[in-house]
């Protein structure tokens, strides 16, 4: 009997030890995740707005805690309504140059920037949404200080972060008229669990504490930032929600789930051979048409009438 029950504290003990290193290399797989995704090499992009024929202006934005911004200030027609663009982690604004053009040719102004330490910008790391919201709301700044822009319609285009972002400050800033979403998700712990997922681990409880440990680190509660917090209290905007049937890390069925929280009016558009924010490769025409739809309708450019001249009276 003794020697059962020691047999039985001895195997409790390394039951004990082997869940403790398991914490523990859980614990530093996180982190290290964690570092390396914010601390992301710097990108480029051979795309330039000259490139796609449009004449851009190179600006510099700097944000309430300080970070210069950099980016390409594209003027469309007078007084014409702006589409701000915002990348995803580990992009820069070049990527998404193709995707103005058809917007400028119908006359919009645009304003591509890099978010913090990414591209041309400063900024030590990236914050997953936590402090790349203070980058919008300086690019909103800058906008309200052109006079050739309709500061009071705005529409967004955001892509994987950069959705996030856009409907965390889109929903509720009255100037933002509507919002492209491409590779959404409605919360951090969400897109975790996708992750977690992908490397064949249980989203429960491994996404609880990624999230977790991703607050500790930017001393930021990502639930208050949701993007399905967000676009629930959102009121008379334009939503296009758009998501790749292949797409591992921002999975349609979480895209949905955003969708699902949004009032009218709102559109999803699912693709189902597209992965991660590949919708644009994988069908130019029809992303053009539905973009360019939502945003005729909700951001018009009205036709500035030009003075006559004498001789024409």
């Amino acid at each position: 009997m003794a020697k059962t029950r020691s047999l039985r504290k001895r195997i409790l003990r390394l039951a004990l030890r082997l869940f403790t290193y398991f914490v523990l290399a859980l614990l530093v797989f996180n982190g290290v995740g964690i570092y390396v995704a914010s601390h992301m090499p710097r990108l480029t992009s051979e795309n330039a707005p000259l490139d796609f024929g449009m004449k851009a202006e190179t600006i510099s934005i700097t944000t309430g805690d300080g970070i210069t911004l950099k980016g390409w200030f594209v003027t469309g027609a007078s007084g014409a309504p702006a589409i701000v663009f915002l990348h995803g982690l580990g992009t820069v604004k070049g990527d998404l140059v193709p995707l103005g053009r058809f917007l400028h040719q119908k006359g919009y102004t645009l304003l591509f920037f890099d978010f913090r330490n990414c591209g041309e910008s400063e900024g030590t790391c990236s914050s997953f949404g936590a402090n790349e919201r203070l980058d919008l709301e300086a690019a909103l700044d800058f906008l309200r200080s052109r006079k050739d822009v309709d500061a009071e319609t705005i529409g967004l285009v955001g892509v994987s972060l950069g959705s996030a972002v856009a409907a965390d400050i889109g929903a509720r800033e009255p100037a933002v008229k509507a919002m492209v979403l491409d590779s959404a998700f409605p919360s951090a712990e969400a897109v975790i669990g996708n992750i977690h997922r992908k490397f064949h681990l249980p989203a429960f409880p491994f996404a609880k504490l990624s999230k977790w440990m991703l607050e500790a680190w930017f001393w930021t509660d990502y639930d208050a930032i949701a993007p399905i917090s967000a676009v629930r209290g959102m009121d008379r905007r334009g939503l296009l929600i758009i998501s790749g049937g292949r797409d591992p890390i921002m999975r349609p069925d979480t895209a949905r789930k955003l969708y699902e929280a949004a009032p009218e009016p709102k559109e999803f558009w699912l693709v189902p051979e597209a992965g991660h924010v590949g919708a644009y490769e994988c069908r130019v025409r029809e992303y053009e048409k539905k973009v360019g739809d939502l945003f005729g309708r909700f951001l018009p450019i009205r036709e500035i009438k030009q003075p006559q001249r004498p001789d024409e009276e």
